[in-house]
């Protein structure tokens, strides 16, 4: 496979995980907007607290051997069979587990009625264990639109039995049993997509090599898992659940591209490098495209939220939330650091480097929990976010370190393609700054919040297009022609 055909592989897959994604969003704010006039919010708080326990232990239902399926070339059909020896296995453990432990969680929250409500969801771990292996080969095949498809048919069944089970009186049971519908559905669908027959094929020796990836990349996640909790934990342990209200809004729009567009891109890079996992210079190019417009989107984003966070703040969600502006201007930062060498975990990935992952992980992980407690406590939710932004410089820097040694791209390389992003980001931040000391000036002193604010974030962003172009006439061409 050519480079120009993998990269318009990588686009199709980004679109149709996103259209998938924002179909389902929709189809689920519509069925959330039906089921609020018919359920309690008791019913929804009931399902909301059994899922904290059931997602805790979702962190661990594959030991990440999925993943390392997805990299295997050599034996792939005997590595999936290997496989689906090993997830259901991990899947029924899992069930058992969370058997025992729904009396025991239902007494500690004091609502008995869980128990009965977790016992039955525990199901979930054996039916979603047996998609992780097709799903898996879609993913490795590049067949997103597969994929996609069979996530939108889950959620409009879940959407219509929740809501039919709601009107006939279920209550929160109406969510249960819908939830299990739903994953039934995805599971058969994935399967029948895939077109993945098990054939019965065991290997130790590959059992082991995607254990020993695997785990390392279920470590990384877990580490994830737990900052974004411990940060919200001591928060409201140091000073308050107001601060965790304030951080929680300037996080979401700070990491926005980063976590929603940048989860589809690097579920779709990972396999899209992994085969070609033997051509250095082929990665290069595919990571070098991938780079030049995927900051090209994240840089103006980035620049806007961190020169007018006030005023964004203000437009967005009212005066009120202007004590987050300061947090959302260090958020965006590590959030815009991080986004630019996005592509770098997965090129990390392809190469067989988890353990290098995990190692930069686990160096983040406790330079943000070392500096996290006493820069709460001198800065408040602002010490957080410079927490958050520190551990992510030092993770940054060590990855960027060993991409540029790993693979036969350099810092000229990357210079090159972020040439016209540096120059349409100067013409945006040209026109932002001006913008909003006119308005700020004005004598017919319009508010900021307004009409005005909007304008000059078009204008800018107008401008900023406009210096891509310039600087590069075959930018859009190329993103037109990858995406259609």
């Amino acid at each position: 496979m050519s480079t120009a055909q993998l990269n318009r592989q990588i686009a199709q897959g980004v679109k149709w995980s996103l259209l998938g994604n924002v179909a389902e969003k929709i189809l689920s704010v519509a069925a959330t907007a039906i089921l609020a006039r018919i359920l309690l919010p008791q019913d929804f708080g009931l399902f909301a607290v059994a899922f904290v326990l059931i997602d805790g232990l979702a962190l661990f239902q594959t030991l990440g051997i999925d993943t390392a399926l997805v990299r295997e070339v050599d034996r792939a059909d005997e590595a999936a069979d290997t496989a689906f020896f090993l997830v259901p296995l991990t899947g029924l453990c899992l069930m058992v587990i969370l058997l025992l432990a729904a009396p025991i969680y239902a007494q500690y929250t004091g609502h008995p009625e869980l128990k009965g409500m977790i016992q039955t969801l525990a199901l979930l771990f054996v039916f979603t264990s047996l998609n992780r292996v097709p799903g898996a080969i879609l993913t490795k095949n590049l067949q997103f639109a597969r994929r996609a498809f069979a996530n939108f048919l889950a959620q409009v069944v879940f959407s219509a039995a929740a809501v039919i089970l709601a009107l006939l009186g279920h209550g929160v049971w109406s969510l249960v049993w819908a939830y299990m519908l739903r994953v039934i559905v995805r599971t058969s669908m994935i399967w029948y997509l895939s077109g993945w027959r098990f054939r019965g094929r065991f290997s130790k020796d590959l059992a082991k090599s995607m254990l020993h990836f695997g785990g390392f990349v279920m470590g990384s996640t877990t580490l994830a898992f737990l900052k974004t909790n411990i940060t919200s934990l001591a928060l409201v342990k140091i000073i308050g659940a107001t601060a965790v209200g304030y951080y929680t809004i300037a996080y979401g729009l700070a990491f926005f591209v980063a976590q929603y567009l940048g989860s589809h891109i690097t579920n779709v890079t990972y396999p899209a490098f992994s085969q070609i996992q033997d051509d250095p210079q082929a990665i290069a190019r595919v990571y070098l495209k991938i780079f030049k417009h995927f900051s090209a989107l994240t840089v103006p984003f980035s620049l806007l939220l961190i020169v007018l966070a006030p005023e964004i703040i203000t437009l967005i969600y009212g005066s009120r939330w202007l004590p987050s502006a300061s947090i959302l201007m260090i958020l965006t930062t590590a959030a815009l650091l991080r986004s630019l060498f996005l592509g770098v975990g997965p090129v990390f990935l392809a190469y067989g480097h988890a353990k290098l992952s995990f190692k930069i992980n686990v160096i983040e992980t406790i330079l943000f929990l070392a500096a996290l407690v006493p820069l709460c406590h001198w800065w408040g939710p602002e010490g957080a976010a410079l927490a958050v932004l520190m551990g992510t410089l030092v993770s940054v820097g060590i990855s960027v370190f060993y991409f540029f040694g790993l693979t036969q791209i350099s810092a000229s390389d990357i210079l090159h393609e972020f040439t016209p992003c540096a120059s349409g980001s100067l013409v945006l931040l040209a026109v932002s700054v001006i913008g909003i000391w006119a308005l700020k000036n004005n004598a017919a002193g319009l508010p900021l919040s307004t009409g005005p604010s909007l304008a000059v974030i078009l204008l800018a962003g107008l401008g900023y297009l406009l210096m891509i172009y310039v600087k590069d006439r075959s930018f859009f061409a190329e993103l037109k022609r990858a995406v259609t």
